[in-house]
């Protein structure tokens, strides 16, 4: 058979027993306690100190980057400014080397800054006489070498102009004197010819001028040749 023993009481009512410690223990546990509350103090501080030092480095940073952030935005204003300096300096060396040759208008137009031009009296003057020396030539400078020249319609209207009254012929003049400007100083010697040719003594009407000539018998012509060119 089976015995039960009556419990003598509740483990919560018996009395607890006391534990002894030695005193060279508690005071070893003591010292390694005040230890332990350097090194929280110290860490502490220590967590303190990198806190400060990271809120600097934050702040350090963040003007590094504001500033970089302004140089980069200078820069590109810089960058655009010299870029458009360098543009218009560029197409102003350009013109300046373009003008050494050919006329304003020319120059416009190989530019492209106009797609239209007036011709001026000295550049139709200046295209008349290339157009003397060869219709041909012309026409290649004009349509397959691409230069700017006023086209044949206008070169007739202003042959048609020249005034050709008794006096001096000042568009004949001009033509000289641009024709003049490519040849040497040898090539500009000329003679001058006084010749006294007859004419049809006929009256005709001057629709340009509304005015009559004639009749006349002869005429008195100065002529210019050249001695060691055309």
């Amino acid at each position: 058979m089976l015995r039960y023993r009556r419990a003598t009481g509740c483990l919560s009512c018996q009395p607890r027993k006391k534990m002894y410690v030695k005193p060279q223990t508690l005071k070893q546990l003591k010292a390694e306690v005040h230890d332990l509350r350097g090194v929280i103090r110290n860490l502490r501080l220590q967590l303190r100190v990198k806190e400060q030092r990271f809120k600097k480095f934050e702040k350090e940073t963040e003007k590094k980057i504001n500033d970089l952030e302004l140089g980069i935005e200078q820069f590109r204003k810089s960058a655009i400014d010299i870029q458009s300096v360098s543009k218009q300096s560029i197409k102003d060396e350009v013109r300046s080397s373009l003008q050494k040759i050919f006329t304003v208008n020319q120059t416009d137009l190989i530019l492209g800054e106009k797609k239209k031009v007036v011709w001026t009296a000295e550049e139709i003057a200046l295209a008349f006489s290339l157009r003397y020396h060869s219709q041909p030539a012309y026409s290649i400078v004009r349509s397959e070498m691409k230069i700017p020249l006023p086209c044949l319609r206008s070169l007739r209207e202003w042959a048609s102009c020249i005034e050709m009254r008794r006096g001096i012929l000042n568009d004949v003049f001009t033509v000289l004197k641009i024709a003049g400007k490519h040849m040497s100083a040898r090539e500009r010697v000329v003679v001058l010819g006084y010749d006294e040719v007859s004419v049809n003594g006929t009256v005709e009407y001057d629709k340009r001028n509304d005015s009559v000539i004639g009749p006349h018998k002869e005429m008195q012509v100065v002529s210019a040749r050249g001695l060691f060119g055309k």
